[in-house]
Formats: C-alpha cells, sequence, structure tokens
C-alpha cells in the first residue's frame, strides 16, 4: 500500500513539474523579418510572439506606415507628420498617440478585445504588437491582413 502511495506522489509531482515547464517555457519569441505588399523591412525590432495563448508580433510601426505608402515628415524626434491619400496625422512617440489632423482620438488603442497591448517608443520610431496595428490601420480607413509564418519567421502585411 505505501510503494502505492510513493507511486503515484512521484507521478503527480512529475505531471505538476511538466505543468510548470510548459507554463514557463511554452512562450517562443523569435526575431522575423517583414514583408509588407512585396516589400522586405529588415529591422531587429521585428519580433514573433508565440505561446498557447497568445500570437502576435512586435513591429516598427513608421517602417509599415512608409512600405503602406505614407508620406513620413519628422518634426523633431517624436513627433511626426504623415500624410496619406490628402488625410493628415501626426504620430506623437511621448504621448504614444496617432492622430488625425483636426481631431482629437488617439487610434493607437488596445484592440477590441484583445489580451495583448505592447508598445514601445524609441528614437523616431514606435513599436506596437500586430493587434494594435491592425486596429489602428482599420480606423485610419485602410484594411490590411496580417498573417504571421511561424515556421518561416516572417510576418506579411498586405491590402
Amino acid at each position: 500500500m505505501k510503494k502505492k502511495r510513493i507511486v503515484y506522489l512521484i507521478c503527480g509531482v512529475l505531471i505538476i513539474g511538466i505543468g510548470c515547464i510548459l507554463i514557463c517555457f511554452g512562450r517562443l519569441t523569435t526575431n522575423g523579418t517583414l514583408i509588407v505588399n512585396n516589400k522586405e523591412i529588415t529591422s531587429e525590432n521585428i519580433k514573433i510572439h508565440r505561446s498557447l495563448q497568445i500570437d502576435y508580433a512586435e513591429l516598427p510601426l513608421t517602417e509599415v506606415l512608409n512600405a503602406l505608402g505614407f508620406d513620413i515628415e519628422w518634426l523633431d524626434n517624436n513627433t511626426a507628420k504623415m500624410v496619406y491619400n490628402d488625410e493628415k496625422y501626426i504620430l506623437n512617440l511621448a504621448e504614444v498617440s496617432f492622430i488625425k489632423e483636426s481631431e482629437n482620438f488617439n487610434l493607437i488603442r488596445i484592440p477590441p478585445g484583445s489580451r495583448i497591448y505592447y508598445y514601445k517608443a524609441l528614437d523616431r520610431e514606435l513599436i506596437l504588437d500586430s493587434d494594435t496595428i491592425y486596429w489602428l490601420m482599420s480606423d485610419a480607413k485602410r484594411r490590411i491582413k496580417i498573417n504571421i509564418d511561424h515556421d518561416k519567421s516572417v510576418i506579411y502585411i498586405t491590402d
């Protein structure tokens, strides 16, 4: 009887230990390549995150917008004026905001139903998670698709 209890105890400890390892190490982050409308963008700021619960990429916003056809003029290290199809926007890195000129609504926001909201302001660049970029572009009336190929570590953005 004692041998059975010891075996059950060892099995229980092993199962709990394996579960903890899977939870702690089940998240995978890799560097990636970004392709926007067949144009390859290489940057050290492109990362792909994958786990059991989440799947997203960190992407450089200004490089994505530039590849999508936005004209970007830096007014200083924190502020850029952007134009696309005669619509004007202001990107403010210090405030983490992307606002259509003559409006007050920040298009950078937590996507509806999302568990991810990642941003990091750098010198003349804002790193955002792929879900936030998708919704920002949707709010800016620009439909895009973002697909992550985990096998090749490539993020594809198309419109």
